[in-house]
Formats: structure tokens, sequence, C-alpha cells
């Protein structure tokens, strides 16, 4: 399962505490920080320095698959082959442009994949403690990769344009498009990248049947109206309810549009099936 870091931590979260950056021997990361000390104040001294300590040798071998990979687009672990396959693209790619694209998609995916919630080697053993302050080093990554992306991307689809299907291919569209997603940070970047793209994906340019759940997603960070119904939470036992949706009697003619089959109201008869 891929580690989403939400908005929050990502734009606003605090910097740890003093006693937890020492801990883990950095000058920020990202985390619940209440959880965290909490879960300190019921360990024994012992046991929270080992915390600290596999946190820190599990991020090291974090880091050192991240270089192996970046060095030689091969992956030391099974879990991270389909990442390596973005710096093998980056190598094999004639447009620098492109080249650098496929090289930030590959920094932004791979802090995610190798969160403690993928259960790679990574995070064997680790204490439920020192998963959660492993987490927040690997968000640093995460955060400083999506800043690095927005910017890169901004500046060069400025430059050139989308990179579309037809001239780039689907691989290059695809990249933009992991960038466009991790971008909760910059709601307005977002939102104007879904702007451009939203034409593109009804001419077959860009991935169209990504877009509703990218939309969407940004409405419901936005606290803007959402298109296609796909945001939402459970209110009670079986009962989904969808956040507001703007015009909502042409919903499954837009979902259609989009090439998602099944109805609105299915829609929330599934989702409310899964509310405990």
């Amino acid at each position: 399962m891929i580690v989403l870091f939400a908005a929050a931590a990502m734009a606003h979260a605090p910097l740890a505490p003093s006693e937890i950056k020492a801990c883990l021997g950095v000058e920020e990361a990202y985390a619940d920080w209440a959880a965290i000390a909490q879960a300190k104040a019921s360990l024994p001294a012992d046991a929270w320095k080992d915390a600290c300590r596999q946190a820190r040798d599990a991020n090291a071998r974090r880091l050192s698959v991240t270089k192996a990979i970046r060095e030689t687009g091969v992956s030391p672990l099974k879990a991270f082959e389909r990442s390596a396959q973005w710096i093998v693209k980056a190598n094999t790619a004639s447009d620098p442009d492109v080249a650098r694209l496929f090289r930030l998609a590959f920094e932004a995916e791979l802090p995610r994949v190798s969160g403690s919630r993928s259960r790679t080697p990574i995070t064997a053993g680790l204490s439920p403690t020192a998963l959660a302050l492993y987490d927040s080093l690997a968000a640093v990554d995460g955060v400083a990769a999506d800043a690095t992306n927005r910017e890169w991307l901004g500046e060069t689809v400025a430059r050139k344009g989308w990179f579309t299907i037809d001239r780039y291919g689907g691989d290059a569209d695809r990249a933009a498009w992991l960038i466009v997603q991790h971008s909760d940070a910059d709601l307005a970047f977002k939102r104007r990248m879904i702007t451009l793209i939203e034409p593109l994906t009804l001419t077959g340019q860009s991935r169209k049947e990504a877009f509703p759940s990218m939309y969407d997603r940004w409405a419901a960070a936005a606290h803007e109206p959402q298109r296609f119904g796909l945001q939402g939470s459970c209110k009670s036992k079986g009962v989904w309810e969808p956040l507001p949706i703007e015009d909502p009697e042409h919903i499954d003619e837009r979902r259609r549009k989009f090439g998602i089959e099944k109805s609105f109201a299915d829609e929330v008869k599934a989702n409310g099936a899964r509310c405990p």
C-alpha cells in the first residue's frame, strides 16, 4: 500500500519537538507528534531509545536502496522494482526534460512505497513506535521531492506545454500525473494543472480515466464541490455520504464521459456497504 502524505502534514506540519528530533538525529520531520509523544510516555527509557535506533537503522536501509536504484536503475529489493523502472526510463529517454521528469517521478514515489504500510524488508521487525518514527523520516524526503517536483513541472509546462501522450508517450504523461497527484500541499498549482489537463484527456492526449479521481480529490481538499461523487465519508453503519456535488442532476453524464461505468447511485450503495 502506498503511504500517502496528508496535505496538512506536508504543508503545515510543525517541526518535531526537540527530544524527538534528537532521537532521530534530524532537524525536521513530519508526523503525528502527539501520538508519538504519547507512545514515548508509555515506554521505558531503554525501549524508547531502541525505537529511535530501529527507526534510524531502517531509514539508513531505505536511503541505501534509494541510492542504489538512482545509480543503477536496479532495485536490490523486489518490492521496489516497479519504482526503479522510472530510472531505467530516465536513462533511455532522448529528451532531457522527459529524462528529468522520470527521475522526479521516482523521487516522488519511492518515499511512499517504502513506508511502513508497504511492509517491505526495510521495516521488518520494527516496533509500532519505531514504525511511526521511521515514517516521519521517509515523509521528509517525500515533502522535499514534492516541492521540487511542483516547481520544475510548473516551469517546464509553462515553457513547452503538457507532456502529451502523442508527443512524449504514455509514460511521460503518467509521470507528470504522478507529480500533480502528490501536489495537495499547493492546491493552486494543482488546480492550474487540472485546468490544463482536462481538455487533453478528452482528445486522448492525457489519461482520461485518471481525471475524475484527480479532480474530486482536489475539490475535497479545496472545499469546492466535486464533479464525480468520488469523495465522501461513512456517517453510520451502511451509510456513505458524498461531499457536495456540482450540478448533481448531470453527474452520471459526467461520469460516463470520463469512463466511469458505475452510476452514482450504485457508487453510494457500494461505498455504504463498506461502512462499519
